[in-house]
């Protein structure tokens, strides 16, 4: 007979349940792992609410939350008198949860900075190798762009961003990579009020035109080492002009 140990109780903890979702973080996140799976695309037709309401055992009000919620974050659009649909693309309008969730973490400015760093030169390591000429073509038109605003002599710091972030954007399109594109865009998004304070000056606004320069015509030698060592400049006199972030 196996003699059982004694004056020992398990902790407690053991027993705990895991936390329990609510009904409506119930329906929300089993349209998000329906959508992971792919039993879920974008453009299809959901259930109504009372099949979905029944298929989860919740009520219709948790449906109607849920799907709320979905909406805002630009997952369903919904259709008064037609239906909910899983969206086919983000609407510029809808504020990007990756970016909310990224302001949130209050991160120090140096991961900031090494996450920037990294999206840049796998970027342009893209660009490289996947971009065809009319591409490359299209960022050099946004170069234009800004150069012949800063040589025009114009001081707007907000507009000369937008030209700025127009550039890095058409960057972004020329990996053909929608994925990375998405990612940096956002990317873009964090950065653009510090991106505004590179242009606090003309010796500023002068200087990131240079460099931006730089980075164009490595990128149209498609040599890699040049864009990366003109990208890393680029960052490091955004630094050191605007304190990081």
């Amino acid at each position: 007979m196996v003699k059982l140990m004694t004056g020992y109780e398990p902790p407690i903890d053991i027993f705990a349940s895991p936390r329990r979702e609510s009904a409506v973080e119930l329906v929300v996140n089993r349209i998000k792992n329906l959508l992971l799976s792919g039993q879920l695309r974008p453009g299809d037709r959901l259930p109504t609410e009372i099949e979905i309401a029944k298929s989860l055992s919740v009520s219709r009000n948790s449906v109607r939350e849920g799907m709320k919620i979905l909406e805002a974050i630009g997952i369903v659009e919904i259709l008064r008198g037609d239906g909910t649909y899983i969206r086919t693309s983000m609407d510029e309008g809808v504020f990007e949860p990756l970016l909310f969730s990224l302001i949130l973490t209050r991160a120090q400015p140096v991961k900031m900075i090494e996450l920037r760093e990294m999206i840049e030169v796998g970027v342009c390591n893209l660009i490289i190798k996947n971009a065809e000429p009319n591409d490359i073509a299209n960022i050099r038109t946004e170069y234009l762009k800004m150069e012949n605003k800063v040589r025009e002599g114009v001081e707007d710091p907000v507009l000369l961003t937008k030209l700025d972030i127009g550039f890095h954007r058409a960057m972004a399109k020329a990996t053909l990579n929608p994925l990375v594109e998405r990612i940096y865009n956002f990317i873009l998004e964090y950065f653009e009020f510090s991106i505004q304070k590179t242009y606090s000056s003309r010796e500023n606004r002068a200087n990131v035109l240079r460099l931006h320069r730089e980075i164009i015509e490595a990128l149209e030698s498609r040599n890699l080492e040049r864009t990366v060592a003109a990208i890393k400049e680029s960052i490091t006199d955004w630094i050191n002009r605007t304190e990081g972030i």
